[in-house]
């Protein structure tokens, strides 16, 4: 995870082209990202403040990062979970 964009609606994390390409498949995830590029944290999940402080606190160490994303419509995200 390199980019994160804070709006209104909640903040919007870029998903590198190697997750959103698959042997030349343009729709691996199964929903529609924002912008062709975003999944959205909505600013209204119950968990927001936690998962984007875990995000955060991932840039910043560098840590790797993974999110679940809820699919069959917008690109959402579920939860978050950080590696070593």
């Amino acid at each position: 995870m390199k980019n994160l964009y804070i709006h209104g609606s909640g903040v919007y994390i870029h998903v590198p082209e190697i997750y959103r390409t698959a042997t030349g498949n343009p729709k691996v995830i199964n929903c529609d990202l924002y912008e062709g590029h975003y999944v959205l944290l909505h600013k209204d999940h119950p968990t927001f403040s936690a998962i984007y402080s875990t995000l955060l606190a991932a840039m910043m160490s560098g840590k790797s990062v993974t999110y679940r994303v809820n699919e069959n419509g917008a690109c959402t995200v579920a939860y978050a979970r950080v590696y070593p």
